[in-house]
């Protein structure tokens, strides 16, 4: 939306703009001014349409696609093809930066539970003081300073997929798995 507004409603188009307006152009004024205005307006809705055709083609923005075409990453996707719509816990093993959340949420979007939440737990970067209330949560009360009920990282992925990141960093896990 433009407005055509007169010098004395400038708060009503500053309003309107935060409300969601595009931009608003003061009488009088120069028909320059109006045809770049609506040109402008124009290419900003064409992009946004762009975007969106971009997103729904993508399958919701693309950041969790897997992009490559080789042997081995057609292989990865016909496991994930296999395994997603099991009931199965997957491990998935690999160096630091190889993707593995990226598979993790490919098997979680391509399984009966993508409805569900994905919830990503990095645990090398949990203290190890935090890794039970992090996982577990706690009631209002149960401690000093646990002023209401925290919902924990397996509660709220209840339903869903909780992918544990870095577990084998976790001085947590270290400590109760040795």
């Amino acid at each position: 939306m433009i407005l055509v507004i007169s010098h004395d409603d400038i708060s009503m188009a500053v309003q309107a703009m935060r409300d969601g307006a595009y931009d608003f152009i003061e009488k009088p004024f120069a028909s320059e001014r109006r045809i770049e205005t609506v040109r402008r307006a124009l290419d900003r809705r064409k992009l946004m349409l762009e975007n969106q055709a971009l997103k729904r083609e993508l399958g919701g923005g693309g950041q969790n696609r897997i992009i490559g075409r080789s042997p081995a990453i057609e292989q990865v996707e016909r496991l994930i093809a296999n395994v997603a719509p099991t009931d199965a816990s997957v491990l998935i093993n690999g160096d630091t930066g190889v993707g593995k959340e990226l598979i993790a949420r490919s098997l979680h979007e391509q399984s009966p539970r993508r409805d569900k939440p994905f919830i990503a737990v990095n645990c090398g970067a949990l203290p190890e003081q935090m890794f039970e209330s992090e996982m577990f949560g706690y009631e209002a009360g149960a401690f000093t300073g646990a002023q209401k009920r925290r919902v924990g990282k397996l509660e709220a992925a209840s339903g869903g997929t909780l992918f544990l990141d870095e577990i084998e960093k976790s001085r947590a896990c270290r400590c109760r798995c040795k």
